[in-house]
């Protein structure tokens, strides 16, 4: 059962969000705005879903049975260990680039961080 809020997919492919949840005939229909189309008001029946159900909640997948392979967990888990480990660092500046420094490009950060209130924007060649 998916709840208010959640993002279905029908099994042609369209997605719905959904405002609220009925019981028919013992079976759920959900009711929402269609996200292609924008419609509001649309109704899709639980048999009508994807058969290939994608859950974004943890506690969804776990539940469900759909568990990632322990080696991509474990990636996972080192990615957000180093985030946090950098994140945690008293001093910030260059995050997550992908740069060479070059001599000029050091003196021009020296300079610039002896500013009181630095403004600069840098702009170099990509090859």
């Amino acid at each position: 059962m998916f709840n208010p809020g959640d993002t279905i997919t029908s099994h042609e492919g369209w997605q719905l969000h959904i405002d609220e949840v009925k019981e028919e005939n013992g079976l759920l229909v959900y009711v929402g705005t269609r996200l292609d189309t924008e419609e509001t008001n649309v109704t899709l029946r639980e048999v009508l879903l994807d058969s290939k159900l994608v859950f974004s909640k943890p506690q969804d997948r776990l539940f469900a049975g759909q568990i990632d392979r322990m080696d991509r967990f474990a990636l996972r888990y080192r990615a957000r260990k180093f985030q946090s480990e950098q994140y945690r660092m008293p001093y910030s500046g260059l995050r997550g680039q992908r740069t060479n420094l070059i001599p000029h490009q050091l003196n021009i950060a020296h300079d610039v961080g002896r500013r009181h209130a630095p403004r600069v924007l840098l702009a170099d060649e990509v090859a």
